[in-house]
């Protein structure tokens, strides 16, 4: 089934991963009623490690901002699997926590929510 948010993602040229693998005990997802939580996503494509190290020792700001993205990627294909693949069911994103391995205070977790205006859930309001 091809969705609104899919046609979106497309337009967009944006490409989700697929979904990573729990890397310990935990579960990547919770669904209760309404809502899904997801556990934290890191910097992987295909469960292949992106980005590895510290910010501002082994990689620079405009990595580190492509590492967020990477992030928000696998936060959308995570949130897909949770609805069975239908993210045109997402109405709002309530709350995105990003967390940098950084030598000095973090300049690029803002560009995990920044890209992904594909679904309306990204947007605040």
């Amino acid at each position: 089934m091809v969705t609104r948010i899919d046609e979106r993602l497309r337009t967009l040229t944006i490409e989700l991963p697929q979904p990573s693998k729990p890397g310990a005990n935990y579960v990547p997802f919770v669904r209760t009623g309404n809502l899904v939580f997801l556990t934290g996503q890191l910097s992987q494509w295909n469960g292949e490690r992106r980005f590895i190290g510290k910010l501002g020792r082994e990689f620079g700001i405009a990595e580190g901002q492509q590492a967020a993205r990477l992030c928000a990627l696998n936060l959308m294909a995570q949130l897909r699997e949770a609805l069975d693949g239908d993210l045109d069911r997402v109405v709002r994103c309530v709350r995105v926590a990003g967390f940098v391995n950084s030598t000095a205070p973090p300049t690029c977790s803002w560009k995990c929510s920044e890209k992904p205006g594909a679904t309306p859930a990204w947007r605040s309001g």
